[in-house]
């Protein structure tokens, strides 16, 4: 075949795809692809799930087919696009060949993949794929994304299992693979296995096809061509080396039935025969041979290797993976043509999954008397809710539950996902699965996980993937994924699955699902395809209920929303629980406030002059936004509705057209914010720490603008600047919940010194304080306290990263750490066995975090303590444990009806839910208009940028593609830049005029972004209206997600 500028010229682009589509089966992994591929967006679930569910091969034809069918007129570039796209997902070779430049022979790529194949056993054995992946990637042997799946799949299982995966990557992207395989091989210490394959290329008589190929060579003009002279190396010599009859080390016994009789059947004609059309290639220099129908040739190919894996299936069990010292096992070659059936892919690899990662060793995991109670409707494959104490072994039950599914269920069929709350618990339940399913590939995923590995692609190589919840809904929403592509989901902390959680979401798509009318679903039997359910928890908790019958309400809502068959609960061997779990002694421990308490005092009164500046400033412009009643503060400035009371006069004043009105209004606001946030301080901690505070927040404020209304109020704090200095270091006015939680803590330790304990309070910010008044107190500072906060902020606003968060759960359990300070994070799951004591620092709020707070008084003789002050604490607690003794009775009434009127119950919410959720869905389409909006500055209202200018990241990163954008604002450098999933910060963003904080600037894949926060703006519509929201999911506007296409022009006119 000739140029495509001569010869070639007759055949279209699509024509081309036709001719070349055999070996785009053979040789692309369409996942990789389709990011660069915007002209296809609305085909991209397809092909997704056709790679997921059948095979990579049906992809490529499903991918072939909506090229074929590209409008040419509305797309005229889609063909350069499809070649960028090649080379942007390192699939050179392809990429050449459909442009005429690439000179290798698939002849030669294949015998050389089958000489590897033969060698798959020894490699499986021996090598580790991270002493590679540098040099595979340095010379371009494996891609970045390649890399970094085959580095994840070493890391959760194994070596030998990402061995498997390299194996099938090497020789995707770039001819003369072969040879580079072995010289990075030979390079990284691995010289005895590069010998075994091929002991000329060891001993240095590297033998090439013919001159020219040893010199890089020859083209079609006569001249040199780079990429002939990487692939026309060295050939394939070793495999005459090879000994037929089975005794290398490399082992044809250790290969499956097929393997070892075609290695048998090849005797030294085979060979040779191997080897001449090798040379034939390199002489001749063959281009891919036309092929008159692909589809044909896959079809036949995959009926015979779908017979051939049922035989293997049926004469072959799959064995156990032994240690390095065994000499006999079986794998399957991963270098594999071409297509399989569904069901032939998954039994392949289910097959593989079992060898590489099962024990020899049996389970240990043996359940008591109640835990086979608990876990026995669950065994009979009902849904469930597992409702037991903490530290009874819920997460044990789960495990049972799961093995006997895995067990039985059918290869293709069995997928398991165990949804986790929170971020913090993925890795301690994901290693307490991987312990104990044995033999089952287990996978760990989270939203904080730096991964550019989907879910959907996980899927199909795993048999359970722990992971958090948010993860699976985003797959559901984007159709990537269905409910019954699962076999088991099992809801850790199930209570949450209320309103709008993410584990509510996901069981939405399984109710709605599940209620589909038969005529109307084309799959009559798919809800027998939905997945058991399997829910655990401590506490159903009651709600909002006051009396027995609407707590029984609440829980029956709950059922619905789980489609629960069963409420799982301990009767028949209660006895023996009782002698397992451990009940914490609980006591409520009444403390008072400062009997004189002049920085409140001093405080408050700066609040009521400010408070009555916004009334007098009202008065002045008589708003018709704002009642005179809405400028009434609540009493306590120390308190929640206070915060509330300032977020809703911010609301309102944002949408004020006046600048200047705006401006003093907003800057009295965030100063009475400043000032509340410090009375908490000065009430949980120490009065210096809240006097820090508000210098720290001052300093922060822009002094760009110096208007009369900043002025004031920077004169209203410095005229008591010196008198809160005396009152901070005074001895007078100590705070006496700290003395009384001093004195806890240091009883505890003295009289077991190797205590552990956990201190609960409100906010992230009281966390850092508490921890330096404790490294301060002389009496507590060895015990090296340390905080334990969520994820869900950022470092800068007291948020820590998973990694840190792994770092202080280690050191408290190793006993570096004797004493956390907490947030609500570690209420829930977090097991750590040596904590014996739990007090909750003046701080309360429902039954359920009331029942997991104490549950983490895990070890023997265990201590709860409510340390309340004078703000009914004590008596919020009295009501929760009111609340308990509710829930235990409705739960007991729940049980009692017939399971006729519990269905009943079950399905008739479950149509209430389904039809709240169709509204709200209406709802939403009518609010979510395409008007144009422009964003204005919060402050100044200087215009910032138009609506249509936005792109959304991953479902949450909002930046803006307007050129023009950065010219109005100023960047600064980050305080805390680092990198967070694929982004990576790189500096703040601030209104040029006012100096307001409106988001951040981000490098992602290579390009500068702008990411804003909607709560800087005012949002203005065509007609003059203004709207000022929160956040995100809030705005009246759609933003759809970035493109490749966006991101080239960006990039372009950077």
């Amino acid at each position: 075949m000739g140029t495509l500028g001569e010869e070639n010229r007759q055949f279209s682009h699509k024509e081309l795809l036709l001719v070349f589509e055999p070996a785009f089966v053979k040789n692309l992994i369409p996942s990789h692809l389709l990011p660069y591929l915007p002209f296809l967006r609305e085909s991209l679930n397809e092909i997704r799930r056709a790679e997921r569910i059948v095979s990579t091969q049906k992809a490529v034809t499903v991918l072939f087919e909506k090229l074929q069918a590209v409008d040419e007129e509305k797309e005229p570039g889609w063909f350069q696009t499809f070649l960028d796209a090649l080379k942007s997902a390192e699939f050179h070779p392809l990429a050449n060949l459909l442009q005429d430049t690439l000179t290798h022979s698939p002849e030669t790529d294949e015998n050389c993949k089958h000489i590897i194949n033969v060698f798959t056993p020894l490699l499986y054995e021996k090598i580790i794929p991270r002493d590679v992946l540098p040099n595979l990637f340095a010379k371009a042997v494996i891609s970045q994304v390649d890399k970094e799946e085959i580095m994840a799949e070493e890391t959760n299982h194994g070596p030998q299992a990402a061995t498997l995966m390299l194996i099938d990557r090497i020789y995707r992207h770039k001819p003369g693979w072969y040879r580079d395989f072995l010289e990075v091989l030979e390079a990284t210490g691995y010289e005895h296995l590069v010998k075994e394959i091929d002991p000329d290329f060891v001993s240095g008589e590297k033998k090439t096809l013919d001159a020219d190929g040893a010199n890089g060579g020859v083209g079609n003009n006569g001249k040199e061509s780079e990429e002939d002279g990487e692939y026309s190396g060295y050939v394939c010599e070793g495999v005459e080396k090879l000994n037929l009859t089975g005794s290398s080390s490399s082992g044809s016994d250790h290969l499956p039935g097929q393997q070892q009789t075609a290695l048998k059947e090849m005797d030294s004609s085979n060979v040779v025969d191997l080897r001449a059309s090798v040379r034939r290639a390199g002489e001749n220099r063959l281009s891919y041979p036309v092929q008159e129908s692909s589809q044909e040739i896959v079809d036949e190919d995959t009926s015979q290797e779908a017979q051939n894996l049922r035989s293997l299936e049926e004469s072959e069990p799959a064995t156990e993976v032994p240690n390095n010292n065994t000499s006999s096992f079986e794998v399957e070659p991963m270098i594999q043509d071409p297509a399989l059936t569904v069901s032939d892919n998954e039994a392949l690899y289910s097959r593989t999954a079992d060898e590489t990662l099962s024990s020899s060793e049996p389970s240990q995991l043996k359940l008591r008397n109640y835990q086979k109670e608990l876990a026995q409707p669950g065994l009979e494959g009902k849904n469930i809710i597992v409702c037991a104490p903490t530290g009874s072994g819920k997460t044990r039950v789960a495990l049972e539950i799961t093995k006997e599914h895995l067990d039985k269920a059918d290869r293709g069929r069995r997928k398991v996902v165990f949804l986790v709350n929170q971020v913090e618990l993925m890795e301690q339940q994901l290693a307490v699965f991987k312990k104990n399913l044995t033999g089952y590939r287990t996978y760990g995923l989270s939203g904080n996980v730096d991964t550019k590995v989907p879910l959907s692609e996980l899927l199909p190589k795993n048999d359970v993937i722990v992971l958090t919840a948010q993860i699976l809904l985003d797959e559901l929403r984007d159709n990537v994924l269905k409910v019954h592509d699962f076999s088991l989901m099992i809801f850790d902390e199930c209570h949450h699955t209320k309103k709008g959680h993410p584990y509510n979401g996901i069981m939405a798509f399984y109710i709605d699902q599940k209620l589909v009318p038969p005529d109307v679903d084309s799959h009559p039997s798919i809800q027998k395809k939905l997945p058991q359910v399997v829910g655990l928890t401590a506490s159903l908790g009651v709600g909002k209920a006051k009396n027995i019958e609407s707590a029984k309400d609440h829980i029956l809502r709950l059922c619905a929303n789980l489609d629960t068959e069963v409420l799982s609960t301990v009767v028949q061997h209660e006895n023996e629980m009782l002698q397992y779990v451990n009940v914490p002694k609980s006591d409520i421990v009444p403390v008072g406030e400062r009997a004189m308490d002049p920085f409140k005092d001093i405080i408050s009164r700066i609040m009521e002059k400010i408070e009555n500046k916004i009334k007098y400033l009202h008065g002045q412009h008589q708003l018709q936004e704002i009642s005179a009643a809405d400028l009434n503060a609540p009493a306590d400035k120390g308190e929640g509705p206070y915060t509330q009371w300032v977020h809703s006069l911010k609301g309102k004043f944002a949408v004020i057209d006046d600048q200047k009105i705006r401006w003093n209004y907003k800057s009295c606001l965030t100063n009475l914010l400043t000032y509340h946030q410090a009375l908490l301080i000065n009430e949980y901690c120490r009065t210096k720490d809240a006097l820090e505070y508000i210098r720290d927040e001052n300093s922060k404020r822009s002094t760009r603008r110096n208007v009369e209304i900043d002025n004031w109020l920077q004169r209203l704090f410095q005229e008591k600047e010196s008198q809160l200095d005396a009152i901070a270091v005074s001895d007078a006015y100590q705070n006496p919940k700290l003395a009384e939680l001093e004195g806890m803590l240091r009883k505890a330790y003295e009289e077991k010194p190797d205590s552990r304990g956990i201190v609960f309070c409100k906010t992230r910010a009281l966390t850092e304080n508490l921890r330096c008044w404790m490294l301060e107190t002389e009496s507590l500072k060895a015990l090296n306290p340390q905080c334990l906060v969520g994820t869900n902020a950022a470092v800068e606003r007291r948020g820590m990263t998973p990694n840190q968060q792994v770092d202080i759960l280690k050191y408290f359990k190793d006993g570096n750490t004797k004493l956390l300070i907490a947030t609500s994070v570690a209420e829930e799951g977090l097991d750590i066995q040596q904590c014996n004591l739990v007090i909750r620092y003046d701080y309360v709020t429902n039954e359920i975090a009331m029942v997991q707070a104490r549950g983490r008084g895990r070890a023997e003789g265990s201590h709860y303590v409510l340390l309340a002050g004078v703000r009914g604490t004590a008596e919020r607690e009295e009501i929760n444990i009111i609340r308990e003794i509710m829930m235990k009775k409705a739960l007991l009434a729940v049980k009692k009806m017939s399971p006729q009127e519990f269905r009943g119950k079950i399905h008739k919410f479950q149509k209430e839910a389904k039809f709240e959720r169709e509204i709200l869905r209406t709802t939403q389409r009518q609010l979510a208009t395409e008007d144009e909006y422009e964003l204005r500055c919060l402050k100044c209202d200087v215009f910032a940028c138009f609506s249509f200018d936005f792109r959304v990241i991953e479902g949450s990163h909002h930046v803006v593609l307007d050129k023009e954008f950065m010219a109005r604002v100023e960047v600064k450098p980050h305080p805390h830049g680092h990198k967070y999933g694929n982004m990576e910060k790189t500096g703040k963003l601030h209104c040029k005029k006012c100096d307001s904080d409106w988001g951040i600037q981000c490098l992602y894949k290579g390009v500068v972004l702008p990411v804003l926060k909607v709560v800087s703006f005012v949002l203005v519509d065509m007609n003059g209206e203004k709207k000022w929201e929160k956040k995100w999911k809030s705005v009246p506007f759609k933003v759809p997600e970035i493109n490749v296409e966006d991101l080239r022009k960006i990039a372009a006119s950077q």
